[in-house]
């Protein structure tokens, strides 16, 4: 693809996220729970999308996720808008 430029590692950001949820301690949960699982999941495919709608995306996967679910993702998702939304460009 020579008119493609790589901005940084879908393989490296996968890995922080998947560091992430252990280090805020949802791993069973990420593992036995399919709600959890999917919300994360719809997280890591983020970079996948057009870049131009990233963060909408983003807001919009907030808006909608239960609120018991955003206050059990809480950690892990201060940790995506800190490190990764704000910090890292993943498009």
């Amino acid at each position: 693809f020579v008119t493609t430029t790589s901005l940084s590692c879908y393989f490296h950001f996968t890995q922080a996220i998947y560091r992430a949820i252990q280090r805020v301690g949802l791993s069973t949960a990420y593992n036995n729970d399919d709600d959890i699982k999917k919300y994360c999941r719809q997280l890591i495919a983020l970079p996948l999308i057009p870049g131009a709608i990233i963060e909408d995306t983003y807001d919009e996967l907030i808006a909608t996720m239960p609120s018991t679910l955003k206050e059990t993702l809480k950690d892990l998702l201060q940790y995506f808008q800190e490190q990764l939304l704000n910090k890292v460009s993943i498009s």
